[in-house]
């Protein structure tokens, strides 16, 4: 609703707006998706869709989806478009632009993301700047997706000097979680995503730190081969457990006018070391996982943790498999980056540093003698934890 009230000489403008969309966390989601995906349709009046996937997840998924959709009474289309960070790019939602437009892509026409984080936030980004706006639904098919990128309504593109400096926020209609899914990533994918689990574990779950630490990780696995079936259930639990905390801490400033957010724990640091080696050295999760040592570091050398809240973070991050020290050659440049959080937060750091395992708090600032001070602290306590 548009209120204007008129003044002596000006004009008060309010403009009040309600979103509201469902998160259907299942086994089986995808193969119901006509039944999901019908009333969304229906809200938005549309009869077309158009499918955008990379060409990791398209071969699994997409015929299926296609299909969910033509039962749903969608005409539907489908865009592919290579895997990787490096497609969160102004150069790819040009590329999808075009693509739209070429097909003539309608302001009803609904946009299924079918991917992880990358392509939930990519077709986000697209879909609010098409037409002026046009409705998505994000499918997550990765742990990352799942339990960050799909939800929370946050979009975006990278740019040459940093992570998701251009964006804003838009939510979809629908979010459709299938944690079976997960038995097709590989596992290096899925210990990406549990960095983002061991995060909103820290800022405060009740008992989720303590189910990640008893995950089971035993074994010689090759991360390049699927993640093994008794470590996907495992994650039953953990998954829901870790959407209900992000969306507990985002209900009272989902468009982040608070600059001091638990959220980005681990992700100044984490986006500094994507930025720093242009996204492609590191996946998010491993990024945000050095992250998350180094801050806790910090919160160690500044006596805020304990150095047994130290040890045990680092633990729990070697036993999933997940990078803990920021490399020497690359301290100096991540410093560096750290500048460019301190331009998106208004001139300060803002750092989130666990004080304990379920508590964290936020740090204005570091000098740069502490950053190094708690780099070689990680280094050290990492050679002492296996």
């Amino acid at each position: 609703m548009l209120l204007i009230e008129e003044g002596s000489a000006s004009y008060r403008v309010t403009v009040q707006r309600e979103d509201r969309y469902d998160i259907v966390v299942g086994r089986d989601t995808l193969a119901r998706l006509d039944e999901l995906l019908a009333p969304v349709m229906k809200a938005n009046d549309t009869h077309s869709a158009v499918v955008i996937t990379d060409n990791h997840v398209g071969p699994l998924y997409a015929e299926l989806v296609m299909k969910r959709l033509s039962a749903a009474g969608a005409r539907a289309q489908c865009i592919v478009l290579p895997a990787g960070e490096t497609s969160k790019s102004v150069a790819q939602a040009q590329r999808l632009w075009d693509e739209l437009r070429s097909r003539s892509v309608r302001r009803r026409t609904l946009l299924v993301a079918l991917g992880g984080g990358v392509l939930c936030d990519l077709v986000g980004f697209v879909a609010t700047t098409y037409l002026r706006g046009i409705p998505y639904v994000n499918v997550a098919t990765s742990l990352m997706g799942q339990v960050d990128g799909a939800i929370g309504g946050k979009v975006g593109v990278d740019h040459s000097t940093g992570k998701n400096l251009i964006g804003g926020f838009y939510h979809p209609d629908l979010v459709v979680i299938d944690p079976s899914c997960l038995a097709t990533l590989p596992l290096a994918e899925v210990i990406n995503g549990l960095a983002e689990v061991v995060k909103v574990a820290l800022i405060g779950t009740p008992g989720l730190f303590e189910q990640l630490e008893r995950l089971p990780m035993e074994g010689a696995w090759a991360l390049e081969q699927p993640a093994p079936q008794h470590l996907i259930e495992g994650l039953g639990p953990i998954i829901p457990a870790a959407i209900g905390k992000k969306l507990e801490m985002l209900a009272p400033d989902p468009f982040e006018q608070d600059l001091r957010r638990l959220l980005n724990l681990g992700h100044s640091v984490g986006h500094g070391l994507e930025a720093a080696t242009n996204y492609v050295r590191y996946r998010h999760g491993e990024a945000v996982a050095i992250g998350i040592a180094t801050v806790t570091a910090l919160s160690t050398g500044m006596r805020l943790a304990s150095p047994d809240t130290l040890r045990r973070v680092l633990r729990l991050l070697r036993k999933l498999r997940l990078p803990v020290t920021v490399p020497d050659e690359l301290r100096t440049v991540v410093w560096n980056h750290l500048e460019t959080a301190r331009l998106v937060r208004n001139g300060k750091l803002l750092l989130v540093m666990p004080t304990a395992i379920d508590h964290c708090t936020i740090i204005d600032d570091i000098t740069r003698s502490q950053y190094d001070t708690a780099c070689q602290l990680v280094a050290e306590e990492a050679k002492s934890c296996g």
